[in-house]
């Protein structure tokens, strides 16, 4: 449907070497010529040539790969696992939706889905910046070192750590 898309499936394919020959193999049948597989990469040389970012985990926790997205504005397609669709459409926060989510193993809701952003540049942009914004106000270091801090005075945490802590975080914006 988009001839001119490029799909770089990255990661590594060496875990799983039977698995990667039948991607190749589909790929082929299908007569995909624009699908390329990176192998491991360094993200940080793909974010600032990608337009959207597509995670299709069977599985996740809270997936960095978004909030990496995230802070480059670009939007996610992604599966309704772990905390993806808490990072996705917010919980309670202001910003709005920053991509779509679709079940597990829903291929065409997912095709259509990267379809429809490909094909609408504004919804992207608007996406990538509503991530981008929910990422630059609820995902910083002293969020995450005061979270930590209330975890362990819950429970029963020593003052000794959350000094240490509070000094951690001016040591580092000392640093910057």
């Amino acid at each position: 449907k988009l001839p001119n898309v490029e799909l770089h499936i990255m990661g590594p394919f060496e875990e799983d070497l039977e698995y990667y020959e039948e991607c190749l193999q589909l790929a082929e049948t299908l007569h995909i010529k624009n699908a390329y597989f990176t192998g491991m990469v360094q993200i940080k040389d793909y974010l600032g040539n990608l337009d959207l970012l597509v995670l299709t985990s069977i599985s996740e926790g809270q997936p960095l790969a978004i909030l990496e997205g995230f802070a480059c504005a670009i939007p996610f397609v992604c599966t309704n696992v772990g905390g993806c669709r808490e990072l996705i459409e917010g919980t309670n926060d202001v910003f709005g939706p920053a991509g779509a989510i679709v079940p597990v193993m829903h291929y065409e809701e997912m095709a259509g889905q990267v379809i429809k952003l490909c094909e609408d540049g504004n919804l992207r942009k608007t996406y990538g910046q509503n991530g981008y914004e929910r990422v630059a106000h609820l995902y910083t270091r002293s969020s995450f070192i005061n979270s930590y801090k209330a975890i362990y005075a819950q429970c029963g945490g020593n003052t000794a750590w959350q000094e240490s802590a509070s000094n951690y975080e001016s040591f580092t914006e000392n640093k910057a």
